[in-house]
Parts: C-alpha cells; structure tokens; sequence
C-alpha cells in the first residue's frame, strides 16, 4: 500500500466480514490502513444489513474486526479519513450521528450534531475538521452546511452554500482552511463549484464550468483539477484556484471511449487518471485506463526509474512502468 515492488498481485489475508454482500464502503485510510464496512446481503425483498466493518493494517499485514459501531452501517455507508481516524455519518431520517473510529485504539466516539437538517449524504475531513453538506430532498435542507471539531466536539453551522438548491454536490473537498464543493445543477446540467472559507464562514463563488463537470480532484499547490464533460463525449481538464476562485480555459480534449459515461475518475501525482466506465453500447461496466496531462495529452512519470504509477480497474491493476515508461496491465486476479 506505501508504493509498487513488483508489477504483480500480493494477496491479502481474507477479510473477516460474511461472503455475498454487496454496495460496501471501501475507506484507505492514508498508506496505512484500509477500511471495509456495511453492505446488504440479498435482494431488495430480502435486504440483511449486517453493520459489521474491519480493517487492514499494512504494518502488520493483518486485518482486524471493527467493535460495533454506535449506529446502524447501511448500504453505501457515507464516509471519510480525516488524517487519523475513520469519519462515519449516519443514515435514516433520524437526526443524524457522527462517528469516528481511532484504528489506533480500535475505539469509536460519537457526536450528536442536534436537530439538524444536513443530509447523511456528502461530507469532507482534514486534520480533525468534518464539513457536512446537505442534499436535495423533501426532509433535508440542501444548503446547510455544519463543521464538527472532532478534537473538541463542537458543532457548528456555517453560511448556507450559494450553489443552486437542486445541486447534487458529488464532492467535498476539505485542506487548507476551506471547503471546496463541486457538483451538477439538476436544472441546467452545468456543473458548479464554490468555496467556503470555513474561518470567516464565508462563500465565494458559484463558478459555472463551459459543461457538465465530472469530477473535482486534488491537485498540487491547493488547487483543484475539475475534469469537464462534452455533449459529445469528449473530456476536457480545468485548473481551479480556491485562493483566486478563477478556472482556467480547458486544455485539448481527450476521448476515452465512445459512448461511455459514468466513469471513475482519481487522481496521481502524474495527472488524472479515468478508469472503467458504464458503456450504453454493451450495457456494462467496461475496464478503461487514460492517464491523463493538464494539456490533454498521456502523462506519463517524468523521472524513469522513478516510482511506477498504479490504478486499479474493476477486474484489473494497470501500472505504467518507469523502465520501459508504458502502461502495462497486470492478469486478472484470481484469488
């Protein structure tokens, strides 16, 4: 987990969760930890939630059973690292709970955020600070925004966000002192991003990107690389400064496949990286690796011989390997 040694699988020892569950939450909790728990087992008709978690270590190699958590784990439990524990929100029409676990003392604490109404839908955590941001609905406000201490305890509730009520905001980005929110208007279908000043409690933005935005990431020096989507297809990426709220023009347009949306996307220190994706052609989900430069172009490790860059596929790991500076896909996984 702390880098690549060889281009091949290492198994992990089984994890001590039931066989057959599906719609897990999956947390790597920074090149140490990583963290399963929740899912359903059965059928709509027959849904068991079994609420269980565990977690590997890779300084010992060994997984480890989580206590129980003091609330249900649902289907697609909405989670977060904060930098040193594991940060769990409730769901249900409730008042929401946070939770955080500390793998170092295999102990969890609570922190009943009152009679709110933030969703248990999006959420963002850095160096003991939560943001949690609401979503569109009936029940929840889709604007309120809270910060939890998770160090003290104390909640509050900031500014409500400016973007467009009918907002999904996919994504919560949380350093430096702000919050980034990134998201889709459901009514124009343009995508949004607007940063919160989490000190002043203060909003700046909405920024509109020139089409759908597909995804916000992390990128160098604070900013933010928004990857934006074409009616065509095509794919562009933006620079976003938080400091100076400004997106820069698009780069060259890169396709990944024909007729392919609902990709996923993450982040290396080379670029950004696409991989699988839903194919309305096949109606299935495809394995699709594109290693891609602020310029639209492959990126690849500027240094040869420098650390080999992985990402993994829904059936595959594929690596881009420094010596011969090609991307290489490993066999499929057969445990």
């Amino acid at each position: 987990m702390t880098g690549v040694v060889s281009l091949r699988w290492e198994d992990l020892p089984p994890v001590p969760l039931s066989a057959g569950r599906s719609q897990l939450t999956i947390v790597a909790g920074g090149d140490r930890y990583l963290f399963v728990l929740g899912g359903v087992l059965g059928d709509v008709s027959s849904a068991v939630f079994p609420g269980d978690g565990a977690y590997f270590d890779a300084s010992t190699s060994e997984w480890s059973a989580m206590p129980d958590p003091p609330f249900p784990l649902l289907a697609n439990t909405t989670a977060t690292w904060s930098g040193a524990e594991l940060v769990v929100l409730s769901a249900g029409y409730d008042a929401p709970v946070l939770a955080s676990f500390d793998p170092e003392t295999a102990t969890w604490r609570t922190v009943v955020l009152g009679d709110q109404t933030v969703a248990p839908a999006y959420l963002g955590a850095h160096d003991d600070t939560v943001v949690l941001y609401g979503m569109p609905g009936r029940v929840y406000d889709s604007q309120a925004v809270l910060t939890v201490d998770l160090a003290s305890g104390a909640v509050a509730e900031l500014a409500r966000s400016p973007l467009d009520s009918l907002m999904q905001p996919w994504s919560v980005l949380v350093r430096d002192g702000v919050a980034i929110v990134a998201g889709i208007s459901v009514t124009t279908g343009v995508g949004q991003i607007a940063v919160l000043d989490l000190a002043a409690s203060s909003w700046t933005g909405p920024f509109e990107t020139d089409g759908a935005l597909s995804a916000l990431l992390p990128a160098g020096d604070g900013h933010s690389t928004a990857v934006i989507l074409a009616p065509d297809g095509t794919r562009t990426l933006a620079d976003f400064d938080p400091a100076t709220g400004t997106l820069s023009e698009p780069g060259v347009p890169f396709a990944i496949e024909d007729e392919l949306y609902a990709v996923a996307y993450g982040s290396t220190g080379v670029g950004v990286v696409a991989v699988g994706g839903f194919s309305a052609e096949t109606d299935d989900w495809v394995d699709v690796v594109e290693v891609v430069g602020p310029d639209g172009a492959l990126a690849l490790p500027p240094v040869p011989g420098g650390p080999a860059e992985c990402v993994v596929a829904p059936s595959r790991i594929w690596c881009i390997d420094p010596a011969s500076m090609a991307v290489v896909a490993l066999p499929l996984h057969r445990p």
